[in-house]
């Protein structure tokens, strides 16, 4: 446990002069190729599928036959994220599993239980000689297209700008930096939605220009428990040229 003691920060007045065990999370959203009319940022897609109040197995494949446990590539995987307790008035519990890859089949459980809500993080814990993923990996709801999770090929880790807070903690968000080129003028958006209800809210929306654009945005921001905060690009006309952006946050999860 730590003592925290930080004045004239308005979220994080609320643990002043208190002792909390919190965690540093550091957030990162990667968009290295923007090409749909709206995509969640750094995930490759214009959804991240949730299971609401319920649960489901995860199919692990990757688009390269190296992702294999004797193959150049990745070799296993951990997946974080929580899962719905219908034991519990379905609040959402943390959960890890190791999966074993099989290239372009689906990978094998390692440890763990293959029973997910939401997936906060995908990262590669063991590797061949290319030192990290050769290809694309992907995280689905068994038997269907719905994408829970995704590491870009080479990156090691998932890169969306999401976070899902289990039952009984917070996350505080102070600050997010921004930084992109896109010759597309688009809108960022951040929301907030209750994992329970469904319910949904937008925080903040930024401006990104047609040119190279920095941006920190200050939003003080208090996520509750079985909440998740999620980022938007919504382009604003017809996505021309070349558009990438990168997305940085520090929180603390209390």
């Amino acid at each position: 446990m730590s003592s925290v003691n930080i004045i004239q920060e308005p979220i994080y007045n609320q643990i002043k002069n208190t002792n909390s065990g919190f965690t540093n999370k550091h957030l990162v959203g990667i968009s290295d190729a923007i090409t749909s009319g709206l995509e969640v940022v750094g995930f490759n897609n214009t959804t991240q599928y949730i299971e609401y109040n319920g649960v489901v197995a995860l199919d692990v494949v990757s688009s390269d036959a190296q992702d294999d446990s004797s193959g150049t590539g990745a070799k296993t995987v951990q997946v974080s994220g929580l899962y719905s307790d219908s034991g519990d008035n379905n609040r959402y519990k943390q959960r890890v599993a190791i999966f074993t890859l099989d290239g372009t089949s689906n990978a094998s459980l390692a440890s763990g239980t293959n029973s997910f809500s939401v997936i906060n993080e995908v990262k590669v814990i063991s590797h061949g000689t290319s030192n990290t993923n050769v290809g694309n990996i992907s995280v689905k709801k068994t038997g269907t297209s719905s994408l829970m999770g995704f590491i870009q090929a080479e990156h090691g880790r998932s890169n969306a700008f999401m976070f899902a807070v289990s039952n009984r903690n917070t996350l505080l968000v102070k600050d997010i930096h921004v930084s992109a080129f896109c010759q597309t003028g688009c809108v960022l958006r951040l929301y907030r939605q209750n994992l329970i209800s469904g319910h949904r809210t937008l925080e903040s929306q930024l401006l990104i220009n047609d040119q190279t654009t920095h941006i920190n945005h200050q939003v003080n921001l208090k996520i509750n428990e079985n909440e998740i905060f999620y980022s938007f690009l919504l382009p604003l006309e017809a996505i021309t040229g070349t558009n990438f952006l990168t997305m940085n946050c520090s929180a603390l999860l209390v």
